[in-house]
């Protein structure tokens, strides 16, 4: 489920749907997804324009055990590409769900805003992950 990027729109709350080319599943392919602009609750949901196509790119692919995507917005220079890394081990009475973000800060003078801002930065790193699982361990036990 986490290396298929068609799957992506379950687990990744942002994109509602998936473009890219046919064929297999391989590191180094690159995919174009588009973001939510509807709520569940059927309203309109505001995304600017920059911010509405995403690119995905699988990194990493060793099913069922890890996989790493690379996420960036071609639209804008202000958003910054992030690595989503997965990686699932058994566990007593289940799967233990491991995920790592990283995404590439700004250098130089640029730095010094982002430097100021690390508890919060934490904080909302904090809830997308947050949300990111609980997306995957609802998409797990759909049937």
């Amino acid at each position: 489920m986490l290396s298929d990027p068609a799957r992506i729109p379950d687990w990744e709350p942002g994109i509602g749907s998936i473009e890219g080319p046919g064929g297999p599943v391989l590191p180094g392919r690159t995919w174009s997804g588009h973001a939510t602009l509807i709520r569940p609750d059927g309203k309109p949901l505001k995304v600017n324009r920059k911010f509405r196509r995403r690119e995905m790119e699988l990194l990493q692919a060793l099913p069922p055990a890890r996989v790493a995507w690379r996420f960036s917005f071609p639209d804008t220079h202000a958003g910054r590409p992030t690595v989503a890394g997965f990686e699932l081990a058994p566990a007593t009475g289940g799967t233990r769900l491991s995920i790592t973000l990283t995404w590439f800060r700004h250098q130089g003078w640029r730095a010094l805003p982002g430097m100021l801002l690390t508890p919060l930065q934490r904080f909302l790193v904090w809830i997308k992950l947050s949300r990111i699982s609980s997306s995957i361990s609802r998409a797990f036990r759909q049937p």
